[in-house]
């Protein structure tokens, strides 16, 4: 979200009409997209943190 603000502080500020349209409707796809990966990274290290965990009580219980 952070490089679409600086964009639009930089360029768009001042567009109007089907340009604003169009690029408001971008930014709105671009900001579901980059909240879907965001959740799909919470998930990742979520497991990620599960498997270690696993592993780590298997090693305990090796020793």
């Amino acid at each position: 979200m952070s490089y679409t603000k600086y964009g639009h502080q930089s360029y768009a500020s001042d567009w109007t009409g089907e340009t604003r349209s169009a690029y408001d409707s971008l930014v709105d796809e671009l900001n579901m997209i980059e909240n879907n990966v965001y959740d799909i990274h919470k998930e990742l290290i979520s497991e990620i943190k599960k498997e270690i965990a696993n592993l780590a009580q298997k090693v305990k219980e090796l020793e």
